[in-house]
């Protein structure tokens, strides 16, 4: 995802969105950026266009990063404190301070925080 965002930085950056020319089918990408950032539609990204296209993505990508930042946290946790390695954390495998922290959690309330559970 965050080579995907990249790429996408750099073709708007480097080269920007060409004008849409009538005679050439545009590819699905450039057709969505040209849809959600040409304000004026006039088929092609002026440079106030592309500026805040890309400060748009690049603040996608800093929240796609901090959310994959979470979730390795969280994995991180599950695999310091999974003594018996089913990848669920259950009674007894946690500290009891650590066990409060993940009370919340536990969704359906069965005392263990299982995969399912770490995802949302």
């Amino acid at each position: 995802m965050k080579l995907v965002l990249a790429f996408v930085l750099g073709s708007l950056v480097l080269t920007g969105v060409a004008h849409a020319d009538p005679q050439r089918p545009q590819r699905p990408m450039r057709q969505a950026l040209l849809e959600r950032f040409d304000r004026d539609h006039d088929g092609r990204l002026d440079p106030r266009e592309r500026r805040a296209a890309v400060r748009q993505l690049r603040k996608l990508a800093k929240q796609l990063a901090r959310h994959d930042r979470g979730k390795a946290r969280m994995h991180a946790i599950v695999g310091r404190y999974d003594l018996n390695g089913d990848g669920d954390l259950g009674p007894g495998e946690v500290p009891p301070a650590v066990a409060k922290r993940l009370r919340r959690l536990d969704r359906n309330g069965d005392g263990w925080v299982d995969e399912s559970e770490l995802r949302r």
